[in-house]
C-alpha cells in the first residue's frame, strides 16, 4: 500500500511539472517567435497496475505551428513563413530561432537584439546599410541595390530540439538546409500559444492531480485501519 501511495504521488509531481511548462508558455504568449513547449505522460506497459505507475515519465516536444506575421515595417524584421529556422551564432555554438527582430549592427552585420550574428552562405552579412536592406521572399539579401548575400534557414529533427532561452534553441540533431522557404520583411511571427488551449490543459491537470489526492487519502486510510484490526 505505502509503495502504491509513493507511486501515486510520484505522478502527482510529474503532473505538477507538466502545468509548470503549460505555466512558461503562457508567459511567453507575446514573445516574439516563441514555439509552445508541449508536455506529455508517458506510461510503460506493465503487467500489473503498479509497474504500469513506476513507468510514468514526462516527456517535452516543441510545437512548431506557425505564429501569425504582425506587420512593423521595419526593414531589419523578419517573419518566416514556412517551417524552419534562422540561424544564428552565439559564442561559437549555432543557435536556432524563429525571432526575426534583427538589427544592423556599427560593422553593417544583421545581428539579433543580444548582438549575436545572423548567418547567411558567407557566413555573415556585412557591410549592410539599414536605410536601403531588402529581403526577397527566397531570403536573398540586397543592400543598396545590390544583392550580397543570401539566408540560409534550417531544419532539424524536433526531438533533439532543446531550449537555450531568448527565443533559441540548440539542436543535437543534423542541421538540414530548407529550399523552399519564404521570408516576409517588416514583419515578425507571434508566439503560436493558445492561452485557450494552455487554461483548459491547466484545468484537466489541475483535476487529474486532486483525483490523485483523494486516491492516496484513501488508501492512507485503508493502510492504517488494516494497522490497527491487526493490532487487535
Amino acid at each position: 500500500m505505502s509503495q502504491l501511495i509513493n507511486e501515486l504521488s510520484s505522478v502527482m509531481q510529474t503532473e505538477i511539472k507538466a502545468i509548470d511548462v503549460t505555466a512558461q508558455n503562457t508567459a511567453n504568449v507575446n514573445s516574439i517567435g516563441y514555439k509552445a513547449q508541449l508536455a506529455d505522460l508517458q506510461v510503460t506497459s506493465g503487467s500489473n497496475f503498479s509497474d504500469l505507475i513506476s513507468g510514468v515519465e514526462l516527456t517535452k516536444s516543441t510545437d512548431l505551428k506557425s505564429g501569425s506575421a504582425k506587420i512593423t515595417s521595419n526593414l531589419t524584421d523578419l517573419a518566416l513563413l514556412t517551417q524552419g529556422w534562422f540561424a544564428v551564432n552565439k559564442d561559437g555554438v549555432i543557435h536556432l530561432t524563429r525571432n526575426g527582430q534583427f538589427s544592423i549592427n556599427e560593422r553593417g552585420v544583421l545581428v539579433t537584439q543580444a548582438g549575436d550574428p545572423v548567418i547567411t552562405s558567407s557566413g555573415y552579412a556585412t557591410g549592410l546599410d539599414a536605410n536601403s536592406l531588402e529581403i526577397s521572399v527566397k531570403g536573398q539579401i540586397f543592400s543598396q541595390g545590390k544583392m550580397v548575400d543570401q539566408f540560409i534557414i534550417y531544419q532539424t529533427n524536433t526531438k533533439k530540439l532543446f531550449s537555450a532561452g531568448d527565443g533559441l534553441y540548440t539542436s543535437q540533431g543534423q542541421l538540414k538546409e530548407v529550399e523552399n522557404f519564404k521570408i516576409l520583411q517588416g514583419a515578425l511571427e507571434t508566439s503560436n500559444v493558445d492561452v485557450s488551449a494552455e487554461m483548459l490543459r491547466v484545468i484537466e491537470k489541475t483535476r487529474h492531480i486532486e483525483t490523485l489526492q483523494r486516491a492516496m487519502s484513501t488508501y492512507d486510510e485503508m493502510l492504517k485501519t488494516g494497522i490497527n484490526q491487526i493490532g487487535k
